[in-house]
């Protein structure tokens, strides 16, 4: 088959943009001091005079006493060489950070955080908010479980998703930049509505249910698990270095609500001894009046309501949506895009191969849409990638690297099997190591994201409700930190991250065995016992995560938008199989076993 290709004119440099913006920011500093130089010459002179004086009065002081000059001069020397030293480490530091960013920019991190905390922070903040819904829920123990499984119903978000980005590819940006500003406006309203109808119940079947809390669930379920699939996508239009802020970002969703939380307190639970008076007739049909005692929970108020609490979320929701409006239309932030212009090309086929016309696009740093697209240096390779197919060609080059993307037409199927070559294209990952790494986010999304919580609050609520409060909110404090520590030690060996994996595997049996014994669970009427179960839930959540934080970037930097996508896609499978598992063993099969207060 022979292709002709019609370019058109190049730029003869080969310095991308971002370097020759650099060069001229770089260019505009050194001006700028020398100019600063040349306006303070006068001050300068004045300067030098003042201290000339200085000097004098300072040699007549220590003629007189020459003991106490020499102390203040040592003093001086040390606050001199005090001052230095710190200069000297902040400047170490700035400068480690600049080399870990590498050619991104700050600016742009801490957008894409902020961006990113509106992932997940309303629910989340519900998780957190979860031991002050249980002592008011009519589900008391079970409300977890049903949170869990109602937040399933919600993975038609993702699902949709998913579907229309491989039937309709050409709406590709666009569709994952709306997408992601819906979802964001979906959680702000929601998280805000949280804190008004939480408490409304009704009867269902017979039985009073928080409604009000599972209906607005289900919305706040419906932007997250959405956000787990769209954000991804949105993110693979940057560059790589990014993927990293994303998911501290993320992380973030889950500490600052679980810190609002720890300031919020849980209240306390106060066991009240109340008598009464009731006539009880006896076997021989005598009546007497008999005093009754009972021991009854009270419960104090927090320092704040539920109320502000999701109010305060909602506000940081908001936060995000502006962050987002600025990274999509800041010319600066744009920069980071990874973009394509398109060149056309004729692809002559066979009368058998009808289906098959498309163009050809190359990669450059060009100003579209809404960014820029930044070509990446490749010495070997170029492929061949399309939107509802692909082809794959290798060449040698010189310059940046060149992707030929190809629009098909013809049968619709032909037209799935080729969108099938393009999900499973996989560019520098083997096949194994692909499906079990999306293997690995299958089994941490079932245990960590969705059983464990269901059957959190037997874990630690027979130990005290203090150790549940605690729990809650410092397990979300520990999803950022995690993430942190992914962005400067990344582990990339796949064998490096199954063994982290395993290693939480292990926590989480024993922390189901926990459960298992609940109410009576080890050492629950001793010391020790609920410390040991809160950093057994601080050190899963901070293993499983890294884990899933190195299996994002392993995959975004080696298999690119399709891998990211089946991750967000298996990430939703796995919440769905732990929740459903979680319910059933809950609710339906009784295997866990709550507790009074009192």
């Amino acid at each position: 088959m022979s292709v002709e290709v019609n370019k058109g004119v190049q730029d003869q440099s080969v310095v991308p943009t971002s370097y020759k913006s650099r060069t001229v920011d770089v260019f505009t500093v050194e001006a700028g001091g020398m100019d600063n130089k040349y306006r303070n010459g006068k001050a300068c002179d004045s300067t030098r005079a003042m201290a000339s004086a200085d000097e004098i009065e300072r040699e007549a002081l220590v003629s007189a006493n020459p003991q106490g000059a020499h102390l203040e001069q040592d003093g001086i020397t040390g606050q001199a060489s005090s001052s230095n030293a710190c200069v000297r480490s902040v400047q170490t530091m700035i400068e480690n950070i600049r080399l870990s960013l590498g050619d991104t920019k700050l600016v742009v991190h801490l957008l894409v955080i902020i961006f990113a905390i509106a992932s997940w922070a309303d629910m989340n903040g519900m998780w957190s908010e979860m031991p002050l819904l249980t002592l008011h829920a009519p589900e008391e123990w079970t409300l977890p479980s049903y949170v869990n499984i109602i937040s399933q119903v919600a993975n038609i978000g993702p699902i949709l998703f998913v579907v229309v980005s491989y039937l309709l590819p050409k709406t590709r940006p666009q569709l994952e930049i709306s997408v992601s500003f819906i979802v964001i406006i979906i959680s702000m309203v929601a998280a805000f509505l949280m804190g008004y109808f939480y408490d409304h119940t009704s009867y269902i079947a017979g039985q009073e249910r928080s409604t009000g809390l599972f209906l607005i669930n289900f919305f706040l379920a419906v932007g997250d698990c959405t956000s787990s699939v769209c954000f991804y996508a949105y993110m693979s239009l940057m560059k790589p270095q990014y993927i990293a802020s994303l998911l501290l970002g993320e992380g973030l969703s889950g500490f600052l609500p679980g810190m609002l939380a720890l300031i919020q307190g849980a209240g306390e639970v106060q066991c009240v001894n109340v008598s009464s008076e009731a006539n009880r007739t006896f076997p021989n049909g005598t009546e007497h009046n008999v005093t009754e005692y009972n021991v009854y929970p009270q419960y104090e108020q927090p320092l704040f309501s539920v109320r502000v609490y999701f109010t305060v979320v909602s506000v940081m929701i908001a936060l995000s949506a502006a962050a987002f409006v600025v990274l999509n239309k800041w010319s600066y932030c744009r920069s980071e895009f990874v973009r394509y212009k398109e060149h056309h090309m004729t692809v002559p086929y066979e009368e058998e191969d009808e289906g098959k016309r498309g163009r050809l696009s190359s990669y450059g740093s060009v100003d579209e849409q809404i960014g820029h697209v930044n070509g990446g240096v490749d010495n070997k390779t170029s492929r061949m990638d399309s939107n509802r197919g692909s082809a794959h060609m290798d060449y040698e080059a010189n310059s940046s690297r060149e992707t030929l993307q190809i629009s098909y037409s013809g049968s619709t199927k032909a037209r799935f099997r080729e969108m099938w070559k393009n999900l499973v294209y996989l560019q520098n990952l083997s096949r194994v190591k692909f499906f079990w790494l999306l293997f690995l986010v299958l089994i941490v999304n079932i245990t960590l994201t969705t059983f464990l919580p269901s059957v959190q609050i037997y874990t630690v609520l027979p130990y005290g409700l203090d150790y549940y409060h605690l729990t809650t909110s410092l397990v979300q404090m520990a999803n950022p930190v995690a993430c942190f520590f992914a962005l400067f030690i990344m582990a990339e060996q796949v064998w490096i991250i199954s063994v982290i994996t395993a290693l939480g595997q292990v926590i989480v049996a024993y922390l189901i065995y926990l459960a298992a014994l609940s109410p009576e669970p080890p050492m629950h009427n001793r010391s020790g016992g609920g410390e040991i179960a809160v950093s057994m839930w601080i050190l899963v959540t901070l293993l499983l995560i890294y884990a899933k934080v190195c299996v994002a970037g392993v995959l975004r930097k080696c298999g690119g938008r399709s891998a990211l996508i089946w991750a967000g896609f298996i990430t939703q499978v796995g919440t769905s199989i732990g929740a459903i598992v979680g319910f059933l063993l809950v609710n339906h099969y009784h295997m866990f076993k709550d507790a009074p207060f009192c």
